[in-house]
């Protein structure tokens, strides 16, 4: 596992969120992953308060959303969501949500994050706030054994913002951790990558990222507050047993290699690493057939 810390790729990320690039979510034949759920929840609010002057405080919302937002499908991407508001006074507050997804038969590329801003003018006192929170999972079932290398860069700009990446085996007793990568630090990127061996069964890449920008006091105060999780998967199925040929398939063809090669040493009839090509190894394709 390797952790970097890219001076560049601040820019990247903030260039990528903006554009939105094309998000595909293509109809898979014989792919290395399938995904059997997904949940992306987007809450947001924001508000500028009047002067303390006011006993009434009143409250001008700029993005409500304290009942998730949800999207089931990755089919929903890309999103792409901004609300704002101004007061009278000169204050402002606006919440911005974004989440892409591209998709191929073997990697998947997600993008999610926002941004929060809050504006408070000059000397004018009052509370002005602007909260945004991306959660939510994508579930994935794998069949054969496989091999997946993933990359991810967590970009976070102050203290108050945070995003947490996670990949999870999903089991009877519930989920078991497998990776964890966050960012919390503030006003930086950092990126990490690894690579997981997987058995057939059901996992979850989770994510949780929270911006929240406040301003408040008798003097300007201006917060824009970001964070960004990007992350690439890649699956590579591990060769099947006995899959001579390398086709995906145990049959005639494998067979005929192993048969071809018997009471020899080749390299590619030898399943079991003997140093002969034998019974046992025809065994190996037998017993591994279809």
């Amino acid at each position: 596992m390797t952790t970097r810390h890219p001076s560049r790729l601040t820019a990247t990320l903030i260039v990528t969120a903006i554009g939105l690039g094309h998000a595909a979510t293509e109809a898979f034949g014989d792919a290395a992953y399938e995904v059997t759920d997904t949940l992306i929840e987007i809450t947001g609010d924001g508000l500028c308060a009047e002067p303390a002057s006011n006993p009434s405080y009143s409250f001008h919302p700029s993005m409500v959303l304290h009942t998730p937002l949800v999207f089931d499908s990755l089919d929903a991407a890309p999103i792409d969501l901004e609300k704002g508001a101004t007061n009278e006074f000169g204050g402002e507050t606006s919440s911005r949500a974004i989440f892409v997804a591209e998709q191929t038969d073997t990697t998947m590329s997600l993008l999610m994050g926002g941004r929060s801003y809050a504006s408070m003018p000059l000397a004018t006192p009052g509370h002005y706030v602007a909260n945004l929170k991306v959660q939510g999972h994508v579930d994935i079932a794998i069949d054969h054994p496989t091999t997946l290398h993933h990359e991810t860069c967590i970009y976070a700009t102050t203290f108050y913002s945070n995003g947490i990446l996670e990949i999870q085996r999903l089991t009877a007793a519930g989920e078991e951790s497998l990776d964890q990568f966050q960012n919390y630090q503030g006003n930086n990127v950092i990126c990490q990558d690894g690579s997981i061996e997987l058995e057939p069964g059901d996992y979850r890449i989770s994510y949780f990222a929270i911006a929240s920008g406040v301003s408040s006091g008798w003097n300007p105060s201006t917060k824009d507050v970001q964070t960004f999780i990007e992350t690439r998967l890649e699956f590579v199925p591990l060769p099947k047993p006995g899959d001579v040929t390398g086709d995906g398939v145990v049959d005639g063809a494998d067979l005929a290699r192993v048969l071809g090669s018997f009471g020899t040493s080749a390299t590619g009839g030898d399943l079991n690493g003997d140093g002969i090509v034998d019974g046992a190894d025809v065994a190996i394709v037998l017993a591994h057939w279809g």
